[in-house]
């Protein structure tokens, strides 16, 4: 009986593996969020961010790794960092981010 439930673990756990490639959690970035939006944050690869004490804080989004359901790019009055640029979010829940090109240390 035990081996019998090793394997399915394991063959669920393989099934998972090759169905479904969870992305990457984003890096922390600068942030900040207007006091009178306390549900404000973007979405940034399957992962919903907030905002918290200067910080984002993203948590994934099954619903985005899976295609299930359209989420808004953002939401609220909030900025946040992408790369070198800053983005605010639109009222129609559009992320809108400066186009500078980001100079990288090697």
């Amino acid at each position: 009986m035990k081996t019998l439930m090793v394997v399915v673990v394991v063959v669920a756990a393989a099934a998972f593996t090759l169905g479904t490639s969870v992305p990457p959690k984003p890096e922390t970035v600068a942030c900040e969020v207007q006091p009178e939006s306390a549900e404000a944050g973007w979405l940034h690869n399957c992962h919903w961010c907030t905002c918290e004490d200067g910080f984002s804080v993203c948590k994934l989004q099954a619903a985005c790794v899976n295609g299930e359901g359209q989420l808004p790019e953002c939401s609220g009055k909030l900025w946040w960092m992408k790369d070198c640029n800053k983005c605010v979010c639109s009222s129609t829940g559009l992320a809108l981010c400066n186009r500078k090109a980001c100079l990288t240390r090697q």
